[in-house]
């Protein structure tokens, strides 16, 4: 038996546009990246579909929005779907206090806002322990539910996994130290773990245990600029808990600095629409190159838009204000709009948003 995992979809009208019946074209392309990575899944011989996290963007996502969602995995009814609770649709850690609840009033939907184990395979041999978001002491209720819920083959989670070389201030109640986390899967016989929270693909081999961070099914923003780092769907074998790796078509964002670069640049984002992905490419070029750049961006025929370097952090401030807007908490409002905010080279996003937070909190 196979299972599919994918996390950070974020769900939601990302940006300006006009709506369709209360969906914006940003969420719509959401909305068929989430179809195509359920059809991927079923091409792959999955049974089930596991989102670890932020399926939706906002904790009150739209009646349109959820029935829309309903529609996606109604139409993939051959496949099981099981939601973990992520920080963008939690509004506390109390059961039941999140965005996912009528989604779980299908059949075929499974909804986790509580430690949870589930046994796959046609005897139900192969477990795999879900866990939801848990906004403080992360590590020391995750090693509570490991000894809790005892052995499993895969633990599946929403925290950043901190892998050693990342910067002290990104470490915090949200994340987990890697190397912790795999002596303590180790003792309840776990293979394989798996996270969603934090955006950028990543996976290393540590004592036998493969650790991955999914990364974003759908980046949100420039923010989360690239290609090889998003649109990933694990496929999990329960036969032999080997793991694949597949790229879900979707959503990309692209910044480039300058003529040359974007010229580059837009050589790549051509093979990897020609791949399927729909790039948001924002060119930033001198004001006396504007015409020239307008030109070539034209023929190209790419989404997105090309702005003077004077106005780029205008344009960035008005983007990450309308985030921010659209947020139903404080530390949603500053989440998103940290993310959409264009920082000079060398500032970290991460950085800024942990430095707000330290100062919100006192």
């Amino acid at each position: 038996m196979r299972v599919a995992f994918c996390a950070d979809v974020h769900i939601g009208n990302h940006g300006r546009g006009p709506l369709n019946c209360g969906i914006n074209d940003r969420c719509d392309l959401t909305l068929k990246t989430l179809a195509t990575a359920l059809e991927t899944a079923k091409d792959h011989g999955c049974e089930d579909f596991c989102i670890l996290g932020d399926l939706f963007h906002t904790v009150k996502p739209l009646p349109q929005i959820i029935k829309a969602t309903q529609d996606v995995f109604s139409n993939a009814p051959d496949i099981g779907v099981t939601i973990s609770v992520g920080n963008h649709e939690q509004s506390s850690t109390e059961l039941g206090d999140h965005a996912l609840g009528p989604l779980s009033q299908a059949p075929y939907v499974l909804s986790v806002d509580t430690p949870t184990r589930i046994g796959f395979g046609e005897t139900h041999h192969r477990r795999a322990l879900l866990l939801p978001y848990y906004p403080r002491n992360s590590w020391k209720l995750i090693q509570q539910t490991l000894i809790e819920k005892g052995p499993c083959e895969l633990l599946g989670l929403h925290v950043g996994l901190a892998f050693g070389d990342e910067p002290s201030y990104l470490l915090g109640d949200d994340s987990v130290d890697v190397h912790k986390l795999v002596k303590a899967a180790k003792e309840q016989g776990i293979k394989t773990i798996l996270a969603g929270h934090w955006h950028k693909h990543q996976i290393k081999v540590i004592g036998g245990i493969t650790v991955a961070q999914i990364g974003a099914l759908c980046p949100t923003g420039y923010g989360d600029a690239g290609f090889i780092q998003y649109g990933k769907l694990a496929i999990w074998d329960t036969k032999d808990d080997s793991l694949t790796w597949v790229e879900v078509p979707g959503p990309r964002f692209i910044k480039a600095i300058g003529l040359e670069e974007g010229r580059r640049r837009a050589k790549v984002i051509a093979g990897e629409v020609a791949k399927g992905n729909f790039a948001h490419f924002r060119w930033i070029v001198p004001e006396a190159d504007l015409q020239e750049a307008q030109t070539d961006f034209d023929l190209w025929g790419f989404a997105g838009e090309v702005i003077s370097d004077g106005v780029d952090a205008e344009v960035a401030s008005r983007e990450a204000a309308a985030e921010a807007k659209s947020s139903e908490t404080i530390t949603e409002a500053l989440d998103s709009y940290v993310a959409a905010l264009n920082l000079p080279d060398g500032v970290d996003h991460a950085w800024v948003l942990h430095r707000c937070r330290e100062y919100l909190n006192g």
